[in-house]
């Protein structure tokens, strides 16, 4: 299963993002044995970025325990700060081949 996490950004505050969500996704990728991606969106819309975390590979059973890490390690690296809005989480998971 996957998790991808969505939100705004001032351009003012870009750079700061960008400093901090490489730093904190190697962490989770490490602790929770998953595959990680970080992306924006390459054009600004009324002075907002729009940034998305992925988090690739969870087991089913481990998966709600990957979305708290990754919601505690956003607020221990002052993500909400800089983020306008909600952060928003879409999970999805592979398509398996019928049989």
């Amino acid at each position: 299963m996957d998790l991808y996490v969505y939100y705004r950004v001032a351009l003012a505050d870009a750079v700061a993002l960008k400093e901090k969500v490489p730093a904190m996704q190697a962490a989770l990728a490490h602790a929770n044995a998953v595959r990680t991606a970080f992306k924006q969106r390459p054009e600004a819309s009324a002075g907002m970025l729009t940034f998305m975390e992925v988090y690739s590979g969870a087991p089913p059973q481990q998966f709600a325990q990957l979305a708290h890490n990754v919601e505690q390690a956003a607020h221990a690296a002052g993500l909400g700060d800089l983020i306008q809005g909600e952060r928003h989480n879409e999970i999805f998971q592979d398509v398996l081949p019928c049989a």
